[in-house]
């Protein structure tokens, strides 16, 4: 019964720490990031993998417009689709 405890708590441990290192090794999505008012932290995110990945960004960029699409796109999303009545023939 002893063994049979330890193995349980010691899966529950490594998933723990599995789980921690993929908290510090993968960052929230831009997007995710400004849906959830963290604005200023998108945008660092948006220019940290541009960095990353050689590239810059373009000349029209604007954050502004950046947290607006997300906003839409989220409103969007959110809207309740209207049902069609269906005739049959």
């Amino acid at each position: 019964m002893q063994l049979c405890g330890s193995l349980r708590t010691g899966t529950r441990c490594k998933i723990l720490t599995v789980n921690a290192v993929y908290r510090l090794l993968v960052p929230e999505s831009p997007r995710w990031l400004a849906v959830h008012g963290h604005h200023d932290a998108a945008v660092t995110m948006i220019r940290k993998i541009c960095r990353t990945n050689c590239r810059q960004l373009p000349d029209d960029f604007s954050p502004a417009c950046f947290i607006e699409e997300v906003r839409d796109q989220r409103c969007r999303g959110s809207e309740k689709v209207e049902k069609h009545e269906v005739t049959t023939f």
